[in-house]
């Protein structure tokens, strides 16, 4: 697949591609001179509002998979995503 950006906005565009699509930083083969994917801290808030740190990670598209994973866990805990 190739996605065509203007200068600039590549780094944002991959990951928006690869959060679509349900991919990680993993499957990038290569990434283009000057592109910089926007890295993301994954923040679990529990029942009493406490919030903890679950980790950081590369991009958006990785930290959607990373909660997309901790979701699938029996007891349900709220996560959400904040950049770095």
């Amino acid at each position: 697949m190739t996605v065509c950006v203007r200068p600039g906005d590549t780094g944002l565009h991959v990951d928006a591609v690869l959060t679509e699509l349900q991919l990680t930083s993993l499957n990038l083969g290569w990434l283009a001179d000057g592109a910089i994917l926007p890295p993301m801290r994954v923040i679990r808030q529990d029942d009493n509002g406490s919030r903890f740190t679950v980790g950081d990670y590369a991009c958006r598209a990785d930290a959607v998979a990373a909660i997309a994973k901790l979701e699938q866990a029996v007891h349900k805990q709220t996560y959400f995503m904040e950049p770095i």
